[in-house]
Order: structure tokens, then C-alpha cells, then sequence
């Protein structure tokens, strides 16, 4: 073991894993949002190391980070409602893998429509076949397509695009198992790079790993 160790000094540990979840969620924010101009709100987003390849910083827009862990640098710490934002102000709004930890999805939503110009876009991620992540105790929801177009009832234009089908789901919950080997998962995750792109003719919106969804203020 030692002379394995010395042969291949730390190789595994420099490999980042990426799930299938976040390899698809990165090609849909290129794909919708590296054309975008003007003001935008990221709730729940990092100034920096953000998970995967994306990050608002890519964009040509003016952007606020909100969130309420302070750990990730936001430009203000707390909850949309705790600021008295301007209404119609901001000409985009993402809201990335947050909705689930937010006791009243349909208050925050409200927020949401009221700091977007009409005609402004939100762009929302949401897990639905996915494992509890982040902070265990606080991750509460998964949304489904009725759900999830009821709560979004007051906007117009509304796609809801699943991520994934049934074999992005087995492959994301294998990487995510702690019993399973660190090589499996590195190859794993490699084949499904090659494997996954978007749009996906292997999506599924009753088998997947979640939701990524567009939606305009009228």
C-alpha cells in the first residue's frame, strides 16, 4: 500500500467529481444565460468556488449575490425579504438549488416577481430524484411538475425541463455512496460526460434528477 501511495501521490484526490445533475445544470445556464445584460439577483449563489463550471461572474450583467450563509461571500447575508429591494429592478433572477431549503417556496417566489422587470426572467433549479445535500437538516423539499407549476401560477412562459433521465439518476446516487469505490465513480462520471447533453432525448420528467425552469414576469 505504501509503495502505491508513493507511485501515485495524491492522483485520486486531485480528480473533482461531477454529477450528472451538475454536468446538465452547467449546459443549461450557458445555454440560457451567457447572452445576458443588465441587473441581475443570484439567491443562493457564491461570489466564489462555486460548484460547477458556472458561475454568475461569467456573465456581462451587474450582479447581486444573496444568501444566507456568510461563509459564501455574498454581497448581503440573509433572506430577499430582509432588503428592501426596489421593485421591477432587477432584469434577471437566478435561484440555484435553494428553493428546497425554503420553508414557504410561495414567498420567496413572490419576492422573486416583485424585484423582476415585467418581461424579466427567473431561472430556477430544483432536485427531485436527487439525495438530501448541503445541510441535511435543512434540505426539506422535492418538487414535482404540478407543484412546481402551481407555485409559478403568476408568471408566463413557464418551462420546466427535466434533468436527466433513470440512468442519470442510478449513476448520481452511486457517486454519491460512500461504499462505493473512488475509481468506479471517476469512470462513471467520465462516461456520462461523454454520454449527457442538452437538450437531452434521455430526459425524463417522471424519472429524473430534477428541474431546471424559465419562467417570464408578465
Amino acid at each position: 500500500m505504501a509503495m502505491h501511495l508513493t507511485l501515485f501521490p495524491n492522483i485520486m484526490f486531485n480528480i473533482k467529481l461531477y454529477s450528472c445533475r451538475r454536468r446538465l445544470l452547467d449546459q443549461l445556464l450557458f445555454f440560457y444565460l451567457m447572452d445576458c445584460s443588465g441587473y441581475l439577483l443570484d439567491l443562493g449563489g457564491k461570489r466564489y468556488n462555486s460548484r460547477g463550471k458556472f458561475s454568475s461572474a461569467h456573465l456581462r450583467s451587474n450582479t447581486i449575490v444573496i444568501n444566507t450563509d456568510a461563509s459564501a461571500l455574498p454581497d448581503y447575508v440573509g433572506e430577499i425579504t430582509d432588503f428592501d429591494i426596489p421593485e421591477s429592478y432587477f432584469d434577471y433572477v437566478l435561484c440555484l438549488e435553494t428553493l428546497e431549503y425554503v420553508l414557504s417556496p410561495e414567498t420567496l417566489l413572490s419576492a422573486v416577481k416583485r424585484v423582476l422587470i415585467p418581461g424579466g426572467y427567473l431561472f430556477l433549479s430544483v432536485p427531485f430524484m436527487h439525495r438530501l445535500h448541503g445541510d441535511d437538516h435543512f434540505d426539506m423539499f422535492r418538487f414535482t411538475p404540478a407543484f412546481l407549476s402551481h407555485i409559478l401560477s403568476d408568471f408566463s412562459e413557464v418551462q420546466i425541463i427535466p434533468m436527466g433521465g433513470p440512468y442519470s439518476v442510478v449513476v448520481d446516487f452511486i457517486i454519491s455512496s460512500q461504499k462505493v469505490p473512488f475509481i468506479l465513480k471517476v469512470l462513471l462520471s467520465k462516461f456520462m460526460k461523454l454520454t449527457l447533453s442538452f437538450p437531452s432525448t434521455n430526459s425524463s420528467p417522471s424519472v429524473t434528477t430534477g428541474f431546471f425552469i424559465v419562467a417570464k414576469k408578465p
